[in-house]
Order: C-alpha cells, then structure tokens, then sequence
C-alpha cells in the first residue's frame, strides 16, 4: 500500500455506484487501470491478483510509465 499510495493516485470506481468513463471497459471486473498524468492509459490488466502477482502488475505499469 505504501508504494501505492506514493507512486499513483488510487481511485476506486464500481459500475453500481458510479459512471464509467467511455474510455474504461465495463465488463471484466475487477480492472486496474495505470494512467499518466494527463488520463492517457498506460497499462490495463483485469482479475483478482494475490499479493505477490499485483506487485508484478506494478512492476509492468512502472516499466510502461517509463516508455
């Protein structure tokens, strides 16, 4: 959580209680979107994770801000 918390903005948004931007699919949940400071999306992936597969989801979104 602390490397979340320092390295992004955590939003959480649930299709029964909110409304999706077009650009996030609607379906496949749950979804982790990775997204620059502008909105663009850098990285997507969908699923439940473990502890240990979520920080390689981290690793691949910190190699896809760096590209």
């Amino acid at each position: 959580m602390d490397r979340l918390h320092k390295d992004y903005v955590l939003i959480y948004l649930s299709r029964d209680q909110h409304t999706i931007p077009d650009k996030f699919e609607k379906f496949g949940a749950p979804r982790h979107y990775f997204l620059d400071e502008n909105g663009k999306i850098l990285f997507s992936t969908f699923g439940v994770l473990e502890p240990a597969g979520f920080f390689t989801v981290l690793d691949e979104a910190d190699l896809s801000k760096e590209n």
